[in-house]
């Protein structure tokens, strides 16, 4: 699988508004030219933004409804999407290198032990209700949110070395130094959290009421960021609206202060065939494409004035994932049935289920034939610590038939369903997102293919933060399927792959509410994974750091926990009416080509 050479489609209109769109500012095309992402990485690097002008509106499509606008505390990737607009981090990745460079610090020194990490602050930085951020802020997030066991943030469980705690103290207002209890290899991702203003959030956060008050019925006035935009209005279920903050630190070359544009609408459609004919018709401007409308946009470009990219695989890998948890309730009950605990731990059961699922039919006909075959835990296209020998799964129904065989699964009374060693019917409830056509499509084939083997399986489509709700709070699912990406460094997934985490959605690690943890049962491999991820963040070695890495993948693949699902090509939809686009050969990872939004403005016409 050579993801790293996937072709890239671009247009003349796209490299025209590189470089400026002419002097009219009008886009012009005449055909369309194939690309390698070498090519676009090298369009990255020449980009030098142009001056532009203020006002207009870019709206973009937003899938689910946010499940609040806390940074620290949200478990959703379209609240992130829209808080990415409103927060800021003393970090940022550089789109080109994805490298991290200064943001909310103007530069950092670390010392020679690699212990002592001390960040200097910009002084020009204001929240957007005119409160200037220091140093207290800072320590604000991390002390008072991001460690308050009482707001349960899953980055607690993140920012530990070895379970033990960052130290971050103040030298001065500006100055802040983290002091690490051991070597700690993915630091600088730490610093990149968005940092929350003290002065607005410190009684919800001491009384544990945050989530509450950033909720997504928050008012907007009591959303309050660094970022280029402010929360002006939410509508659920039909739109998020930003606007511009007249706060916001940057400037242009000409000292003109950004952003350009007046405001990002966010539009909340759920159906990606929607979406597409919003963008189709002009009311949304920028889009991730689906396989099956890349032959419907792609034609269309010169006529409707779009660009249509193809920019490699996604970073976010769609799975579907079995309920072992094998814990009771307060009144003594189990979370999960019995027989369904003792079929989702068994090894055979699961890899049986990976084995039955038609990928390439998935492929070709979900994707239109652009995809990838599944990339596992850690996909090759996300480098350096891709295992090339970690066991993969493809369509073998012989297999799957003798995986189950082996442990007594068999039709016993000739209906077609299989029944189990003590006579019951082997059926499971498999829950995704609801109002998502290819999602309902994808695990239709799903469905099909595990009761070809034998397996009843009952599909139940819900509401995505109903979804959210039942994996972290009432464990009341069997199987559930979802996406998770978007990281560089697999530490940062550490709480969905290590059972002493709440957020370990297979058998999460509960808490009593004076925060005892709760005994359950963890098998030799689960807690060597946690020894793997204790060891990995602290090893500096970046050579041994990958051999923890591979032992990870082997064990996270050989058990098959998840079931791994085609990897979709990212294809990126843009109209042809913005200054400044900057394209990139990492737009698959950064899923967005307005990754710049403070330096893009409408074109005159």
């Amino acid at each position: 699988m050579k993801h790293q050479t996937a072709g890239i489609f671009l247009t003349t209109a796209a490299l025209a508004l590189i470089s400026g769109c002419g002097k009219s500012g009008k886009v012009t095309a005449t055909t369309a030219k194939e690309y390698t992402l070498a090519q676009l990485d090298s369009i990255g690097r020449a980009y030098k933004p142009t001056i532009g002008t203020y006002g207009g509106t870019i709206n973009l499509p937003l899938a689910s409804d946010p499940d609040g606008f806390c940074p620290a505390l949200s478990s959703s990737g379209y609240s992130q999407d829209v808080m990415g607009y409103i927060y800021e981090g003393l970090i940022t990745t550089d789109p080109v290198t994805l490298e991290y460079k200064p943001n909310l610090a103007e530069s950092w020194v670390v010392s020679e032990n690699g212990l002592v990490w001390t960040f200097k602050l910009r002084q020009d930085v204001l929240f957007s209700d005119s409160v200037k951020m220091t140093a207290d802020d800072v320590l604000f997030t991390f002390n008072d949110v991001i460690y308050n066991e009482k707001l349960r943030s899953p980055l607690n469980y993140n920012f530990r070395v070895n379970d033990k705690k960052i130290a971050i103290t103040k030298i001065d207002d500006y100055t802040v130094q983290f002091t690490l209890p051991e070597p700690f290899a993915p630091f600088l991702t730490v610093a990149g959290v968005s940092i929350m203003p003290k002065h607005k959030y410190g009684k919800a956060a001491a009384d544990g009421t945050l989530e509450a008050t950033l909720s997504n019925g928050a008012k907007p006035e009591d959303v309050v960021g660094t970022g280029p935009f402010i929360l002006k209005k939410v509508e659920l279920g039909q739109r998020i609206l930003l606007e511009r903050n007249p706060l916001y630190r940057k400037s242009d070359s000409a000292g003109n202060k950004l952003p350009y544009l007046d405001a990002v609408n966010l539009v909340i459609v759920k159906e990606p065939n929607q979406q597409m004919l919003k963008f189709k018709s002009g009311e949304i401007d920028q889009l991730v494409i689906q396989g099956s409308d890349y032959p419907i946009l792609k034609p269309m470009e010169l006529e409707k004035n779009f660009s249509v990219l193809r920019v490699g695989p996604s970073w976010y890998d769609p799975f579907f994932t079995f309920n072992q948890n094998n814990q009771v309730d307060e009144k003594g009950k189990p979370y999960l049935d019995p027989k369904k605990q003792k079929w989702f731990r068994t090894k055979e059961f699961r890899q049986a289920c990976a084995a039955a699922i038609s990928y390439d039919e998935i492929q070709k006909i979900i994707y239109n034939g652009l995809a990838y075959p599944p990339a596992g835990v850690w996909g090759t296209h996300k480098g350096k610590f891709h295992n090339t020998e970690a066991r993969h799964y493809n369509f073998d129904p012989k297999l799957a038939d003798s995986l189950l065989t082996s442990i007594g699964m068999i039709d016993r009374n000739g209906d077609g369903v299989r029944e189990d060693s003590e006579g019951n019917q082997v059926e499971f409830t498999l829950t995704t997102s609801a109002g998502v056509k290819l999602i309902e499509d994808t695990y239709s084939i799903v469905r099909k293919d595990l009761e070809n083997l034998g397996i009843k399986v009952h599909l139940d489509l819900i509401e995505f933060n109903t979804l959210i709700e039942r994996t972290s709070n009432t464990f009341n699912w069997d199987v559930v399927a979802f996406a998770m990406g978007g990281i560089n460094d697999p530490h940062f997934g550490k709480s969905s792959w290590c059972s002493n985490s709440f957020r370990y959605n297979e058998n999460p690690q509960r808490k009593t509410e004076a925060g005892e943890e709760i005994s359950k049962e963890d098998r030799d491999y689960e807690k060597r994974i946690i020894e793997i991820f204790e060891k990995a963040a602290t090893e500096m070695d970046v050579t041994k750091r990958k051999a923890l890495y591979d032992e990870w993948q082997q064990i996270e693949m050989e058990q098959c926990h998840t079931v791994y699902m085609p990897l979709k090509e990212v294809i990126l939809g843009i109209q042809n009416r913005f200054g400044n686009i900057q394209l990139t050969g990492n737009l698959g990872y950064l899923q967005s080509i307005i990754h710049n939004v403070d330096e893009i403005y409408v074109l005159k016409k």
